[in-house]
């Protein structure tokens, strides 16, 4: 699942593109990039535990 949220999140950001977030109390459209680091990092913790 993280590594399908990285290719989402990815395109989203290599292609400058605004998707829907949620942030925890409502949907916000915006770019990924602090998103897209935080899986990155998530799933290399998981990948190095491994």
């Amino acid at each position: 699942m993280q590594r399908a949220a990285i290719g989402v999140l990815g395109k989203a950001v290599q292609e400058k593109e605004s998707i829907p977030i949620w942030d925890g109390e409502k949907i916000v459209w915006k770019v990924p990039e602090k998103e897209l680091e935080q899986v990155n990092a998530a799933y290399a913790v998981n990948r190095a535990a491994d």
